[in-house]
């Protein structure tokens, strides 16, 4: 499977300890392997920003939208350090985009890690994919929602794909 971004993953991916394979699964899955991906979450504005004032003024098309190889949403961007005066396109440049979507996955995989220590390590990988996808309402490891347990299969599924042209 050829995968133009694969130095910036396997860079990336030491930094955060991350399996470089499961972050070049989740690109191929989020965005097909385009860095320039784009996709407007209407619903999350509505349900997260609308009543916050920082962004008032703000374009939802802009602030409620996933960029680039990891679809990082640009506000949970910001929440990870992405500075608000950067414009949220640069995520679509692949070592800031794989960059944050790195820091999403890590801080995933550690809290449920923490909240589910007793579950098998797949069952946790699991919860923290679902997570990554959909938040951590509802993603607590023993309670995944289908939509986003669909979405941890599958990556799942492109990782198996991805190690047999890896290895």
């Amino acid at each position: 499977m050829t995968f133009a971004y694969r130095a910036e993953v396997e860079q990336v991916s030491a930094e955060y300890d991350l399996d470089a394979d499961l972050v070049h699964a989740m690109c191929l899955v989020e965005s097909s392997g385009n860095t320039r991906a784009y996709r407007y979450e209407p619903a999350y504005f509505l349900r997260y920003m609308c009543k916050d004032a920082r962004w008032n003024d703000a374009d939802p098309r802009v602030v409620s939208a996933s960029y680039g190889l990891m679809q990082v949403m640009y506000q949970v961007a910001i929440e990870f350090g992405f500075a608000p005066t950067d414009t949220p396109e640069q995520l679509y440049i692949p070592l800031i985009g794989v960059t944050y979507g790195c820091k999403v996955l890590a801080e995933r995989i550690r809290w449920t890690n923490k909240a589910a220590p007793d579950l098998s390590v797949d069952t946790r990988l699991r919860a923290a994919l679902a997570s990554y996808n959909g938040g951590k309402g509802g993603n607590a490891a023993d309670h995944q929602p289908d939509r986003n347990a669909r979405y941890a299969a599958k990556v799942l599924r492109v990782l198996a794909d991805v190690r047999k042209t890896t290895t």
